[in-house]
């Protein structure tokens, strides 16, 4: 395979998006200020792998851990909140951001957030559509209905593995969950062609039930985009969550918590993170699973799952298009920023690892399909924040484009 040919290809030639299909994107949705992390780190400050920030040492230390080790971390805001009004902001939450990202490659696009202020309907697309109690859709702009709004403070550091620190704050009586009646969830579920949901790391125990039980009632093929979390909370999401949706997406890190949550070994090579990304799916019930990690991306699926391996190859490449454009452009990238795709300042890794699994990159196994593609490395990111979260919905979104 002519890996650097066929991305430049499908950069050219994906298909638009077909406008008779809508995607929707919930349930968080926030601002974001991403600032430098290296205009805090002291290298003087022993890095920690904390959970909790009570003071600036302890986000010094933080920090310091995560660029040591590449991670890319997220923790809530209790009693420490850095007193910063300078970095740059956007809209965030996997919800802001892939209903964001999905109208500016062209699809119709929609959000269900509990809260949205006027604030966040200002950082979003007003394309953006929201749906309504009164059983139809309305612009973002003209969906307020809370004078709260979310900001996260986001650290990022450049290194041998990118990253980033998120400090995530809290918002009063926000749950991954459908705040109206049956009625509306049916509604939602008869107009949406494809659901990509998030947000579940901050959800209420007792709220699981009510998640698990509305999620059971759509129909419509849903995607769950994973966010590290605490063990005990990452258990409950793999063990009442995820067995109600169809497709799940993750990094390396979440992969290797979800994976620990059930008993599993973190793999290592390609063919142990297929061997765990099945494993995952026996249990769970899942008919896709899509990895995003720093050597390559996989994506396993059961083989009455839909979509042929080819396409779901083309997708896969198309989404981490979407994700370098919008690292070279520092913003969630619109179609033409696809479009205008060059390999100046980029290269390929993980070539080597996917043509000694199969030079096509698509392997039949059994009653599953397995595709994996290397993935672009930009040498000068302008952006890091969601990229995760475009390499997964632009490839579950446009296996129907």
């Amino acid at each position: 395979m002519d890996w650097k040919k066929k991305f430049l290809e499908i950069s050219e030639d994906f298909p638009e998006p077909d406008k008779n299909k809508k995607f929707l994107a919930g349930f968080n949705a926030n601002i974001d200020r991403v600032l430098s992390a290296e205009k805090i780190i002291d290298s003087e400050i022993r890095p920690k792998d904390l959970e909790r920030i009570t003071k600036k040492d302890d986000l010094k230390s933080v920090l310091a851990y995560c660029k040591e080790k590449g991670k890319n971390k997220e923790i809530d805001i209790e009693r420490f909140k850095p007193n910063i009004e300078d970095g740059k902001t956007f809209i965030g939450g996997q919800g802001g951001i892939v209903s964001t990202f999905a109208s500016r490659i062209g699809a119709n696009s929609a959000i269900y957030a509990p809260f949205i202020s006027k604030r966040l309907s200002r950082a979003m697309d007003d394309e953006v559509l929201v749906p309504v109690t009164e059983k139809k859709f309305k612009n973002v702009s003209d969906a307020v209905n809370s004078g709260k709004t979310k900001e996260n403070l986001i650290f990022e550091f450049k290194g041998d593995k990118t990253g980033r620190l998120i400090l995530s704050d809290s918002l009063k009586g926000f749950e991954p969950v459908f705040m109206e009646d049956e009625a509306f969830i049916k509604f939602i579920d008869e107009e949406i062609d494809r659901f990509f949901f998030s947000g579940f790391h901050h959800i209420s125990e007792e709220m699981v039930e009510k998640a698990r039980n509305q999620l059971k009632t759509l129909n419509t093929p849903i995607h769950f985009e994973y966010v590290y979390t605490d063990g005990k909370k990452s258990k409950k999401i793999v063990e009442e969550i995820l067995p109600c949706v169809e497709s799940l997406g993750c990094d390396g890190d979440e992969m290797n918590q979800i994976a620990e949550s059930i008993g599993l070994e973190p793999p290592e090579s390609l063919n142990e993170h297929v061997d765990t990304m099945i494993k995952i799916m026996e249990k769970t019930g899942l008919s896709r699973f899509h990895i995003h990690t720093y050597e390559f991306h996989i994506c396993v699926f059961r083989k009455d799952y839909g979509i042929s391996p080819e396409k779901v190859l083309d997708s896969m490449v198309f989404g981490e298009l979407c994700a370098i454009a919008s690292a070279e452009k520092g913003d969630i990238p619109f179609i033409k920023d696809v479009r205008n795709f060059d390999f100046e300042e980029k290269h390929l890794k993980g070539v080597g690892k996917i043509e000694d699994f199969s030079e096509t990159g698509i392997v039949s196994l059994n009653e599953f399909s397995i595709v994996a593609i290397p993935i672009i490395i930009h040498e000068n990111p302008e952006r890091l924040v969601g990229l995760g979260d475009i390499i997964s919905s632009g490839g579950f979104f446009s296996e129907i484009f």
